[in-house]
């Protein structure tokens, strides 16, 4: 029996070693997994706050359209070939008017689609409002989703 124990430790010589490499290596995975994890969720937060930046300033340039067809339809001189243009929170919009292509025939209503291009950092989104002019109000007939340029 005491041969037998001999034996025994004999062979297990070395063991431990191995047993702290495979649990290294496991360890080392693991801290691997997780630190890509966290540069990815990084990256994920940085292009989301770029995005909602750049929501919000080709919103603004889609309201100061509108806002500029508001004064054409208040009868102040405003050119609808004029492109407005501004910098806001560090990127920049780029707003144009077009001719709806359903315009009305009516002389007393029409519509105009209001483009507004807003810029950051590389990236450019594009939003389109459709005003409707009736005879004494202007209506947003279509605000349409915002579209990545990229």
């Amino acid at each position: 029996m005491a041969e037998q124990l001999i034996h025994f430790r004999q062979t297990e010589k070395g063991m431990a070693l191995v047993l702290v490499l495979v649990f290294t290596a496991i360890l080392l995975s693991l801290g691997a997994v997780l630190i890509t994890n966290a540069v990815s969720e990084k990256l994920i937060a940085s292009y989301n706050t770029i995005d909602t930046k750049l929501y919000y300033i080709t919103e603004a340039g889609a309201e100061a359209g509108i806002a500029a067809a508001n004064q054409v339809y208040a009868g102040e001189d405003f050119d609808l070939e004029i492109v407005l243009s501004s910098s806001l929170n560090g990127g920049t919009f780029k707003v144009t008017f077009e001719e709806n292509s359903n315009r009305l025939i009516d002389e007393e209503s029409y519509k105009v689609d209001i483009v507004s291009v807003g810029t950051l950092d590389n990236y450019s989104k594009v939003l389109t409002v459709t005003v409707h002019f009736l005879e004494n109000e202007a209506n947003i007939h279509h605000w349409y989703k915002p579209t990545p340029l990229r």
